[in-house]
């Protein structure tokens, strides 16, 4: 008696087991060779379970690899946007993270190159995967610090701008202060006259207020003692002014400076100032015969008017 026979398996379209046995010849004549077949049967059934289970197992392994794989890809896609969120003024800072973010694309490339991934890519990708992070997470506290310093900073630098304008305030408001004082002892120092007159004079020396006899107006007055004032020798101006408003002056060039503005003055005298009080007059010669009418007299000094009277001729 003589058996052929085939055996074929075939597992999800991949793996292919072939087993032929082709034209075994068995004399089966006696109950021993029923034995040896039946165990050959046994074997191969059991073969054909173990490899079958292989298959699967082989195929859940390889699906779980590929699922880590694709858990990688999605957390190094996260890992890049994280990379490219971080912001800092830094220029080192700035080119160290350019140069993680240039890593994290070459892995996320290496990745998508792997069609089918072992455990050890897995465990090298996750290592590479870890170290990446670390480093973000170093480069975020870097950030922070410097973020948080930078801040520091600004909320000094706006206290210091807040107290600088406080002190130019302060320094503004002393310079005010300061120039008022100043202007307040400048007017305390100028010299105070009392008891002016203002009268003509004759030839004989008298006094007249007769226009036509007049030979001189004479301006007398007190300078008040004033301690603040400077003492010295100082220049005392008269002004004359006549009824028709024109002032009677030697020269065109007789001018001074008042308050600002330029005066013709009639004469001038020269005092010698010791803080104390001391009388003086100053005389205007006639050089035409006066008028009738009101003549007006103003006393300057240094630049400000030390007082003004006038008096009427007949």
């Amino acid at each position: 008696m003589s058996i052929n026979l085939q055996i074929k398996f075939l597992f999800n379209h991949n793996v292919i087991i072939f087993v032929n046995i082709s034209t075994i010849k068995l004399e089966i004549m006696n109950k021993s060779y029923k034995m040896i077949f039946g165990a050959l049967a046994i074997i191969i059934i059991a073969l054909t379970t173990v490899l079958y289970f292989q298959h699967t197992q082989n195929q859940e392994i390889q699906q779980g690899l590929e699922a880590e794989k694709d858990s990688l890809t999605t957390n190094l896609l996260k890992l890049r946007d994280e990379y490219h969120s971080l912001e800092t003024t830094n220029d080192t800072l700035n080119r160290n993270l350019l140069e993680e973010q240039v890593k994290v694309e070459t892995l996320l490339k290496e990745i998508k190159r792997v069609k089918v991934a072992s455990y050890s890519e897995i465990s090298k990708y996750k290592k590479e995967l870890g170290t990446l992070r670390e480093i973000m997470r170093s480069y975020i506290k870097q950030i922070d610090s410097l973020n948080t310093r930078n801040q520091m900073l600004m909320a000094e630098n706006e206290e210091i701008k807040t107290q600088f304008t406080e002190e130019q305030k302060k320094t503004s408001e002393l310079s005010e202060k300061a120039k008022e004082l100043e202007s307040q002892v400048a007017l305390g120092s100028r010299l105070i006259t009392e008891g002016m007159v203002i009268e003509a004079v004759t030839r004989r020396d008298n006094s007249t207020k007769r226009a036509r006899k007049a030979v001189k107006i004479k301006a007398c007055f007190t300078i008040k003692k004033n301690a603040i004032a400077e003492a010295g020798s100082k220049i005392i101006y008269m002004r004359v002014m006549g009824p028709d408003g024109f002032v009677m002056a030697k020269s065109p060039s007789d001018i001074i400076s008042v308050e600002g503005e330029n005066v013709v003055f009639s004469a001038q005298r020269e005092l010698v100032y010791e803080n104390q009080d001391i009388d003086m007059c100053i005389f205007w010669d006639v050089e035409n015969e006066l008028v009738k009418g009101i003549y007006k007299v103003n006393i300057y000094t240094e630049g400000y008017e030390l007082g003004a009277a006038e008096v009427l001729l007949k």
